[in-house]
């Protein structure tokens, strides 16, 4: 054991390493006792006082030894018990809060609500959006709820920038996924620590704050968009503001489109990029005074923090400063600042304030990305850059460039897992792009903010520099479309075993450790077998796919979808109530949990004609799909016939008893039937492995507190029927109306 034991770290001599930095151990072991705990969740039935009372002192008792623990082994225990008790305590207080809310506020509209506004009014879809920081939201006979927590407030009317807040309206709280494979909204809000939205129908009071911090920033808005107001193009100028103060206000839907399937979307949010360009801007501009690193250091660090609060609590803004203050608080201690160390300080002091980030997109993309470039990246400038006397010519010319790939590659690979479980699609050409977007992008960031200080003390040459940096951003969106619309530039992908997603942590992990003469042979080696393993994983995994039948949970729509042994999808109920958006929104995401699940039948509902919108979206993710209809009133319409050809579906209508047989031992019975107001519908009997069902009338139908309603079939055993919310989530607390 002692020689294996030696070997392993003969060849990953940095494991040795990483085990010595107690920041990243104990990173790791808070991470692992949140997971768990939150597994354990559903298990675990105790009184409030245990989590209000014993959980907490757990929590001291636990992060005390941890921190002061020399041994790394005992570090990651106590962290480990750390997170299990937080992330338990963090769901029992969700419970505590929804209870004492009461269902009177959710269902009332004269809910009111009472507190401070904390970020700037955001105008989105003609309302303005901003945070609220609560005082109270209480209904008529009721008492008030959520003291000191946040909700994101809806307004017609426009607020002040900040100050006092009283509103009347609708309280929601977030909803969590209510359909399979769905947008977690609950997860998304309460790990940002947004309790609800309030939809507020009139503002009582306001009270707009003169403090001389608000003055001041007020005062940079302003001047960012007078500044900004130099740029002819609108595209250019909401990338700008986006960048910097984070308003998304003026973006169109095809910017936004364009920044997703190039790989470049990070660039518009308000992260670590858009930090390290002010924080260099500040540190650059404090070269030309006779100060110390350590005074210049506290210097940008005092300015970060205030950027932060200029902007608001935006998570993304958050943990970038969090990141770059432990790192430049590191320069007071020790001369060599260790990455890897000051990212698990980050991310433990992240945790444990906001554990369900560790389950959120977000968190894992900004800490998988830094965790690329300060361990991925030094593994392969070792292996594949140039060194010695004897390099030549064109390789020396060629470094720059080879720098550039390596960090956008390094970069795309610690991230594609996590971007391929929560969003589906890989974009290959982030590589590509990222070489010259990120050096266009911090050029024209640059740039503006030479604009923003002649806003000030010049005005006169501020269009000089902001028609530089709308340059910048337009050849910058240019080239992104281009070779975004090469073919095989971005993938769709199922969500894959949890075993898939291991082996690819334990490649990356084995890749950034590997011996620096071992790596080529470790990528050729060790990626081949990765790749051969998840290719028998995901045969695997279709294989075991079972058969499910789904009633989903749509407003004003009843769809079911039935996916058969053999991959193949059937989807009943699709009509003109249903939106347009149900099949990207709600069908597409149960779909991508099967790999392989394809569209092969669309049974109607009501008039074909009228459900062209919702049907559309369907025909363009295959061929030769069939549609079927029992409307035999009306008849097909010619225009329908040919919206059908266009996309080379097959029509039918079902004016009697039919037998379809989509896999074997399955039938599916469809006859016509009449709806309850009135309207043709198709009566549907499925027969899986001996169990026969008929809907819509037999299923169960969904409701807002269970969501959609999951019927799974297995050979040879009855069929298991769950709910997408499950009966233990703390939103379950709060008693519907």
């Amino acid at each position: 054991m002692d020689m294996m034991h030696k070997k392993i770290f003969a060849w990953f001599p940095l494991l040795d390493e990483w085990a010595r930095f107690p920041g990243f151990t104990g990173w790791i072991g808070l991470s692992a006792g949140i997971a768990c705990g939150a597994l354990l969740q559903p298990f675990l039935s105790f009184s409030s006082i245990f989590y209000n009372e014993v959980l907490i002192v757990a929590i001291i008792l636990s992060l005390v030894p941890a921190i002061i623990c020399a041994s790394a082994r005992f570090r990651m225990l106590w962290f480990f018990a750390a997170g299990a008790a937080l992330v338990c305590q963090c769901y029992c207080q969700q419970r505590i809060e929804y209870s004492g809310l009461g269902s009177r506020i959710c269902a009332d509209r004269h809910a009111r609500l009472s507190g401070v506004i904390i970020s700037a009014p955001e105008q989105s879809s003609g309302r303005f959006m901003f945070l609220v920081k609560c005082d109270s939201v209480f209904s008529l006979g009721k008492p008030g709820a959520l003291k000191g927590r946040h909700v994101t407030c809806y307004c017609n009317q426009k607020p002040p920038f900040s100050g006092g807040f009283s509103g009347i309206g609708r309280f929601t709280p977030p909803r969590p996924a209510a359909n399979p494979g769905g947008f977690d909204e609950y997860l998304f809000s309460l790990s940002n620590n947004i309790w609800g939205k309030f939809y507020c129908d009139s503002i009582i009071l306001t009270t707009e704050s003169r403090s001389p911090w608000h003055d001041i920033a007020a005062f940079a808005r302003t001047t960012v968009f007078k500044a900004a107001s130099a740029m002819k193009n609108s595209d250019a100028r909401a990338v700008l503001v986006a960048s910097f103060i984070n308003d998304r206000s003026d973006l169109t839907d095809s910017v936004k489109g364009l920044f997703f399937r190039a790989g470049i979307f990070h660039l518009l949010a308000l992260s670590g990029f858009n930090l390290t360009i002010l924080a260099g801007a500040i540190y650059a501009l404090l070269l030309f005074f006779p100060l110390g690193r350590e005074v210049k250091c506290a210097i940008v660090l005092v300015c970060i923090w205030a950027y932060l609060f200029f902007i608001g609590p935006i998570p993304s803004l958050a943990r970038a400063v969090i990141m770059t203050s432990v790192v430049l608080i590191s320069f007071f201690f020790q001369r060599k600042p260790y990455l890897l160390n000051s990212l698990g300080i980050a991310g433990t002091v992240w945790l444990i304030f906001s554990p369900l980030s560790l389950f959120t997109p977000g968190y894992q993309l900004s800490f998988g990305a830094t965790f690329g470039l300060a361990a991925l990246y030094p593994a392969l400038s070792g292996a594949f850059t140039f060194h010695g006397q004897r390099v030549s010519l064109i390789k020396k010319a060629s470094a720059p460039l080879m720098t550039a790939l390596l960090v956008s590659f390094s970069a795309f690979l610690t991230t594609a897992p996590i971007l391929a479980y929560h969003f589906g699609t890989l974009s290959l050409s982030g590589i590509i792009v990222n070489l010259f977007a990120i050096f266009l992008m911090s050029l024209s960031m640059w740039i503006a903010l030479a604009g923003f200080f002649l806003q000030v003390v010049f005005p006169p040459f501020v269009p000089f520099c902001m028609r530089a940096a709308e340059s910048s951003i337009l050849l910058m969106l240019k080239c992104a479309g281009v070779v975004s619309m090469m073919p095989m530039s971005m993938f769709q992908l199922p969500r894959f075993f949890p075993a898939v997603y291991g082996f690819s942590a334990l490649f990356i992990v084995g890749l950034c450790t590997a011996k620096r003469g071992l790596v080529k042979r470790y990528l050729l080696f060790a990626g081949t077998g990765f790749v051969l393993a998840i290719a028998v994983l995901l045969v695997i995994q279709r294989n075991a796919a079972a058969s499910q039948a789904v009633s989903f949970l749509i407003k004003k729509s009843n769809i079911t979808g039935i996916r058969w042994p053999n991959g193949k999808v059937w989807l009943a109920g699709l009509g003109e109530k249903a939106p347009q958006s149900v099949f990207s929104q709600v069908i597409a995401p149960w779909m991508r949990l099967s790999p392989g699940a394809s569209v092969q039948t669309v049974i109607l509902a009501g008039d074909p004609c009228n459900a062209v919108q919702s049907l559309e979206p369907v025909l363009t993710s295959g061929n030769g799909i069939q549609v079927l209809s029992c409307d035999s009133v009306a008849g097909p319409c010619p225009d329908f016939i040919a919206f059908l050809n266009e996309y080379h579906a097959n029509f039918a209508v079902i004016k009697s008893k039919r037998y379809f047989f989509p896999s074997p031992r399955c039938t599916l019975e469809v006859s016509p039937s009449v709806g309850i107001q009135g309207e043709n519908e198709c009566r549907c009997t499925v027969s899986l492995f001996g169990s026969r069902y008929e809907f819509p009338d037999t299923l169960p139908m969904p409701t807002d507190d269970k969501g959609a309603m999951i019927f799974t079939f297995r050979n040879g055993r009855p069929p298991a029927i769950i709910s997408a919310i499950p009966a233990w989530h703390p939103l379950n607390a709060l008693k519907r109306p």
